[in-house]
């Protein structure tokens, strides 16, 4: 078998096997429910900021700018949300 005709049965397998399991759901994280938090030492994953919601954490909108919640702020956000 040839690698061309490999990869195409692949890539049919993949879009039409996909298609067989039936509807996939969209879940939209649009809305006005995240809290978001500056994170400018790089250690909320360490720290698993993302169980629980972080005390200095502000409400914000997605989509948007952290800027908003944290105006000047050009550093890495923790970002959570209950859904």
């Amino acid at each position: 078998m040839s690698f061309r005709l490999a990869v195409s049965l692949f890539l049919s397998l993949a879009v039409f096997g996909a298609a067989s399991f039936g509807a996939t759901s969209v879940v939209s994280l649009d809305g006005n429910d995240w809290r978001l938090a500056t994170d400018p030492k790089n250690v909320g994953v360490a720290e698993k900021w993302f169980e629980a919601p972080r005390p200095e954490a502000k409400d914000t909108n997605v989509p948007g700018m952290i800027q908003i919640a944290f105006p000047g702020y050009a550093g890495r956000p923790g970002i959570g949300a209950t859904l």
